[in-house]
Formats: structure tokens, C-alpha cells, sequence
């Protein structure tokens, strides 16, 4: 998150000098809960009480959760050009050299079902880096045998450099294996997950 909070740090606390709660780690959460759907100040408050454990990983929260008062005061009083020159810079150093997204995603080839040999369809895992619009890695299979998306997946990125990198990818990759493959390259990841899975969440 440090890109995140090295974009956001000139933006003024419109707030008096006493105020309970970080501007930054306010913004934090929100960002966090807003890329997983969240969509008012009280979705902020809940997603945070609920995740209040992993948000202390990374931040301090010194005088405990905001709430959604906290959350609707500063979003109301913000300067909202400095917030938008803020996000923008944020948008542009995650597409920038060494903090780029790349994404992950596997597609079936049509056609390639081997009838004969009673093989499955062929399949592709690309790695594709939203900075550049290029394919940086790819890795081919066919289901079976020990084979899968998510086996192709760790292949592509034990192959890459992540230093810097965020990687995304759907429910499927919300693997521990994969994460700590990304981690281990020097990355982060942002990986979906889905309410059937209750234990990660």
C-alpha cells in the first residue's frame, strides 16, 4: 500500500488538529472496502469491524476502527480537487514501471478437444501486464493428469519478477500457494473471493 499512501499524503486534513483517526488510514479502508464492493460509509464501518485484524498487519489504528460518522464527515469535508489530483496520481503509479497490475487469467482454446486420443480441450494461462498491454508470460495445459488452471497459474509467475507488481486474478487463484508464490517474487496480489469460502473472509 505504500504507493497508495505516498499518493494520498499531500491531500489536507480538513478536520482540526485533534481529530481521533488518521486521514491516511481512513482512506485506506475505504479503498480496501471499496474494492470489495463496498458502497456507502456504513459498508466502510462494517467491512473494517469485520476485518479489523488484517487492517492491524499494516496499519495502526491507534483509537480503534473509524466509524461510519468518521467515515461520512471526512468524505463530506475533503477538498475534492485534492482528492482527484491524489487518486490520479495513484492510478498513474500503478501503471508505472515497478508498480504495475498484471493479470491473470486462463482461456480454453476452442477446438482443441483431441477426440481421438480422448484428450481434453488445450488451455492457456496468460500473464498480461496492464501498463504495457502486453503478454508477459503464458503456460499451456490440458485438465487432468495433476494439470489445471491453477497449477499453470504458479508456473507463469515462479517465471516472473513481480518486484513492485500487483497481481490480480479471479476466485479460482484465492489459493495460499499461489499468494505466497507472489509474495515470494516480490509482489502483492489482489485475488477475488466468493461468500462459499466463508473461512477466508
Amino acid at each position: 500500500m505504500s504507493w497508495f499512501l505516498d499518493a494520498f499524503a499531500e491531500v489536507p486534513d480538513p478536520r482540526a488538529s485533534n481529530a481521533r483517526h488518521d486521514l491516511l488510514e481512513v482512506l485506506t479502508i475505504a479503498l480496501v472496502a471499496s474494492i470489495c464492493g463496498a458502497e456507502d460509509c456504513s459498508d466502510f464501518a462494517d467491512f473494517a469491524v469485520d476485518r479489523e485484524g488484517l487492517f492491524r498487519e499494516f496499519l495502526t489504528l491507534k483509537h480503534g476502527i473509524p466509524s461510519h460518522d468518521t467515515f461520512s464527515r471526512i468524505f463530506r469535508l475533503l477538498d475534492p480537487e485534492a482528492f482527484s489530483e491524489a487518486f490520479g496520481r495513484f492510478l498513474d503509479d500503478l501503471g508505472a514501471p515497478g508498480a504495475g497490475v498484471i493479470a491473470i487469467d486462463g482461456k480454453t482454446l476452442r477446438r482443441s478437444f483431441d477426440t481421438a486420443a480422448g484428450r481434453s480441450p488445450l488451455a492457456v494461462v496468460t500473464a498480461f501486464a496492464s501498463a504495457t498491454s502486453t503478454v508477459i508470460g503464458q503456460e499451456a495445459y490440458r485438465a487432468g493428469n495433476g494439470d489445471s488452471e491453477i497449477v499453470a497459474a504458479r508456473a507463469v509467475l515462479e517465471c516472473l519478477d513481480l518486484s513492485g507488481q500487483l497481481v490480480t486474478a479471479d476466485a479460482l487463484h484465492c489459493q495460499g500457494e499461489t499468494a505466497r508464490i507472489v509474495l515470494e517474487r516480490g509482489g502483492d496480489y489482489l485475488f477475488r473471493l466468493k461468500s462459499n469460502r466463508p473461512a477466508l473472509h
